[in-house]
């Protein structure tokens, strides 16, 4: 979808930032506008970068690839990602300032046009709004205007994530829960139990409203994204056909509607990848079926995608959890790159 957003996952999974440099969009000016080159032409206009906050030349290769590519008539925009460092610095404001206006200000001084928001923690659980509460408020109340302007994208939980229904759990305890655990009964083809869904439901609204409050543009700040990542085609919905339309119904239209009345641009995710392993947990995903779910948000009130992921991605440990991309590992278009256009 033209004017898209992109999620760039770090070149080849973890291999690249860690031991390798060849066909590294990071490291590599050439394969830099190789890569951001192919993505324009799949419809990406907007890039979140990976995490690289302490990396400035690797941010700096792929964004100037990004800026000389950018134009009137070609929009092109970067974010990067901000999730590490807020930690790091455990609420501590005045050190974070300290820090991305050493690190981040001269991004936009070199990329003005470009260089256009921060990335907040991906998937954080509602225990983790109050911190991120105040690295927005830290953001938005820094002395440099430039860092101050930039607009702030969060990516939420899905709806059907057990951290959802329990905030409090560890998030290396991330995991889907059943349809069972949401009264979806799978045979019967429908909610059988009203008091399970209609309490997820609560509680993902509840989620959904604070992080919307959280980053709802006041003050002159930027503008602000807020979006999910709920993937139609996995494992969980194979054979729960009504699994899949409760969560997408309930999940994709309460984000919208949050965000929407704040001023703040809804997002979601799509699933532009797939499992190369035999027993896949990404299912592939072609061109209907991806216009199929876009669609599906645009009508409850989406109003912008980011298309997941841009390249193969090998970061896990066996072979069944080596996800396809957009692009291969040496930045060329993959089998899914068609089905993205």
């Amino acid at each position: 979808v033209s004017g898209s957003f992109v999620f760039m996952n770090g070149c080849t999974g973890n291999d690249c930032i860690n031991t390798r440099v060849d066909n590294c969009y990071l490291t590599d000016a050439a394969c830099a506008t190789k890569a951001v080159d192919h993505l324009i032409q799949l419809g990406a206009r907007k890039f979140l970068l990976p995490p690289q906050a302490d990396n400035l030349p690797r941010i700096r290769t792929l964004s100037t690839a990004i800026q000389a590519r950018r134009s009137a008539a070609l929009p092109l925009e970067f974010f990067v990602y901000e999730g590490y460092r807020w930690e790091n610095y455990n609420n501590d404001c005045g050190e974070y300032t300290a820090d991305i206006n050493a690190t981040l200000a001269p991004l936009t001084v070199e990329f003005p046009t470009s260089f256009v928001g921060i990335q907040l923690m991906d998937e954080p659980r509602k225990s983790d709004l109050a911190s991120l509460q105040l690295q927005v408020a830290c953001i938005r109340g820094n002395p440099n205007p430039a860092i101050r302007s930039l607009k702030i994208f969060v990516n939420l939980l899905p709806l059907d994530s057990n951290l959802v229904k329990d905030p409090m759990l560890d998030k290396g305890a991330a995991a889907f829960l059943t349809p069972a655990e949401y009264g979806v009964d799978c045979a019967a083809g429908g909610i059988t139990d009203t008091g399970k869904a209609t309490d997820l439901v609560s509680k993902f609204t509840s989620y959904v409203i604070e992080a919307a409050n959280m980053i709802q543009p006041a003050n002159g700040s930027g503008s602000s994204y807020l979006a999910t990542n709920i993937y139609p085609f996995i494992k969980t919905y194979n054979n729960c056909a009504a699994a899949r339309e409760f969560v997408m119904s309930e999940g994709l239209s309460t984000l919208s509607a949050a965000a929407n009345l704040r001023g703040i641009t809804p997002v979601s995710y799509t699933q532009n990848t797939r499992s190369l392993g035999s027993d896949p947990s990404f299912y592939y995903a072609n061109f209907h079926k991806l216009r199929w779910s876009a669609s599906w948000f645009y009508s409850l009130g989406g109003r912008s995608i980011s298309n997941f992921v841009s390249n193969n991605y090998d970061g896990k440990s066996t072979d069944d959890d080596v996800l396809q991309g957009m692009l291969d590992n040496n930045n060329d278009p993959t089998t899914l790159a068609s089905d993205a256009q």
